[in-house]
C-alpha cells in the first residue's frame, strides 16, 4: 500500500540575517508526519540580500508526499559584535613562553566560538614589569569586541616543570584513567579540600610557588588552595577559568569549571569561618555569602542556573553523551 498523505506544514514569517544560512526548517512552527520529513524551498534564498524575501517552504516525507506554506523573510546585517571572556591581568614569568589565549575565549551569538586576535607588541618578557596586552575578537560580519589587561612578568622561583612533576604524582594517587571528568574533578576538589591546611598566608605574586607550597607542605591560604587546584586541573582536559573577588578588604581566588554541561563555580577552601562545600555550585548558590564569591561577571561566561546534577553527569559521560 503506497502511503499518500500529505505532512502537515506551518509557518511564520521571519526575521533573519544575512551571510548566516539555515535549515528552512527553521521557519516552520509545525512539522507533522508520520515519516521522516525534511524542508526545502521552491526558491532559492540569497543570504547575501538585506530585506524581504517571499519564499515557498515544501515539506517532503519519505513516500514523496509535499506540502507548501510562503512565508516573508527578511535578511538584516547582524551588528552584534562578540563577547571576549577571560581578559583580566596576570602574572607571568620572566623568559618563558606565554600562553596569551590561556583561560581567553570569544563567543558570537551567531557564529559561536569566534578567533582570537592578540596584540602582545609592548612585552617584553625578557624583563621583569608590567605589560598591555589587547585582545581582539571579529565575527563574521566584521563586528570587532577589543579589550586589554596588563601582564606583570616576575621572575620564576619554582619550574613549571617541578609543579607538573609534583602534580602528577597526586592525579597518580587520586584518579584512575576510568574516571569520568566529573569524577577525576571530585577527586581534585576532596584532595585540595583535605590536604592543605589554611593559614592566613600567600605570595600571590608566585602561583606555581603557592602550587608547590600547598602540595608539598599543606599550608597556604585561599590563593594556595586555587593555585593547587590550578595545578592538578592541568593535568586533565577539563576546562577551567580562574576568578579573583571583586571588591572587598581582602582578596578571594577560586575557578570556574566546565565539565560539558556549562559553567560551575568550583572552590575546595576550607577555613574556620568558611566551611561551605562550593563544589559545581551555582551564582545563586553562591550567595549563600553573597560578598565571599563576587566577581566581575562581565568577564567571564555565564554560569548555569540549573544545580549540578553529579549523578545524572556521571552517567551521561559514561554514555558517551558528554
Amino acid at each position: 500500500v503506497r502511503y499518500t498523505v500529505p505532512p502537515v506544514i506551518e509557518a511564520k514569517d521571519t526575521v533573519w540575517y544575512t551571510n548566516h544560512p539555515v535549515d528552512p526548517a527553521t521557519f516552520c512552527t509545525r512539522l507533522d508526519d508520520v515519516t521522516k520529513t525534511t524542508v526545502e524551498t521552491a526558491e532559492a534564498i540569497d543570504w547575501t540580500k538585506e530585506g524581504a524575501q517571499r519564499i515557498t517552504l515544501i515539506a517532503v516525507d519519505e513516500g514523496g508526499n509535499t506540502a507548501r506554506t510562503a512565508i516573508t523573510l527578511t535578511l538584516q546585517r547582524d551588528t552584534e559584535p562578540p563577547v571576549l571572556y577571560g581578559v583580566t591581568d596576570r602574572i607571568c614569568y620572566v623568559g618563558e613562553p606565554v600562553a596569551y589565549l590561556s583561560e581567553v575565549f570569544a563567543f558570537d551569538a551567531l557564529d559561536g566560538k569566534t578567533e582570537v586576535r592578540v596584540d602582545a607588541q609592548k612585552v617584553n618578557s625578557g624583563k621583569a614589569g608590567k605589560y598591555p596586552v589587547t585582545y581582539t575578537a571579529t565575527d563574521a560580519d566584521g563586528n570587532s569586541t577589543t579589550a586589554s589587561c596588563t601582564f606583570r612578568f616576575v621572575r620564576a622561583t619554582v619550574t613549571d616543570e617541578e609543579v607538573e612533576t609534583l602534580a602528577e604524582q597526586v592525579m597518580q594517587k587520586i584518579a584512575t584513567k576510568d574516571m569520568t571528568r566529573t569524577e577525576t574533578l571530585e577527586a581534585i576538589f576532596n584532595y585540595v579540600r583535605g590536604h592543605v591546611r589554611f593559614v592566613n598566608s600567600s605570595d600571590k605574586t608566585d602561583w606555581r610557588k603557592e602550587a608547590v607550597r600547598g602540595i608539598r607542605n599543606g599550608t597556604g591560604d585561599c590563593f594556595t588552595f586555587y593555585a593547587v587546584t590550578r595545578a592538578l586541573l592541568d593535568q586533565t582536559d577539563i576546562d577551567y577559568m580562574s576568578l579573583t573577588r571583586k571588591g572587598g578588604s581582602t582578596r578571594h581566588y577560586w575557578v570556574i569549571v566546565n565539565v560539558g554541561t556549562g559553567w560551575y563555580h568550583l572552590d575546595p577552601t576550607i577555613a574556620s569561618d568558611h566551611r561551605h562545600r562550593c563544589f559545581m555550585w551555582t551564582n545563586a548558590q553562591c550567595k549563600i555569602k553573597a560578598y565571599f564569591w563576587r566577581y566581575e561577571e562581565s568577564l567571564y561566561p555565564p554560569i548555569a542556573t540549573e544545580p549540578f546534577q553529579k549523578d545524572k553527569v556521571i552517567e551521561m559521560e559514561r554514555a558517551g553523551l558528554l
